[in-house]
């Protein structure tokens, strides 16, 4: 009698610990976009404390190619944790990732073509769009093994 109520608190604790564990990941979710939006809105801040254009484009330049060499490493650091089935997938998004934010951003500054700041606008684009896709990415590798949301990698 005495063992079966104690394997009761037992589960009764795993339970809350998967509850609570489950409630900080949700949490932790939120939390990390909106570090996220936070940085990119330091970013824009920061860069357009420059009056020129020219000087504008090179700032956010500087802050995409960061942001290009984090998504780098985290392909990488994603490569070596999942199936060789999931290497040849994830070396095709490479692939194909870099041609569609180019051509997502072209299309979203279009109408900015003549703009003296397209070019700003255009890199700034580019960044966001790598933000996204890197905060994608670490999602990736965050995921607990047998996670299906996963895409079970």
């Amino acid at each position: 009698m005495y063992g079966e109520k104690m394997m009761d608190v037992i589960r009764l604790g795993y339970y809350n610990l998967a509850v609570f564990f489950l409630i900080f990941m949700m949490f932790l979710s939120v939390a990390q976009g909106r570090i996220m939006e936070e940085n990119y809105k330091n970013k824009i801040s920061y860069c357009d404390l420059h009056q020129k254009s020219d000087e504008k484009s090179e700032c956010i330049r500087g802050f995409l190619e960061k942001a290009e060499v984090e998504l780098e490493g985290a392909y990488k650091k994603l490569a070596d944790k999942i199936s060789p089935n999931g290497q040849v997938k994830l070396k095709n998004l490479r692939a194909v990732w870099g041609d569609y934010k180019k051509q997502q951003c072209e299309f979203d500054v279009l109408g900015f073509q003549k703009s003296e700041a397209y070019q700003a606008m255009l890199l700034d684009c580019y960044y966001y769009k790598t933000k996204l896709h890197l905060r994608d990415i670490r999602e990736q590798l965050e995921c607990l093994e047998g996670d299906d949301s996963c895409g079970g990698q």
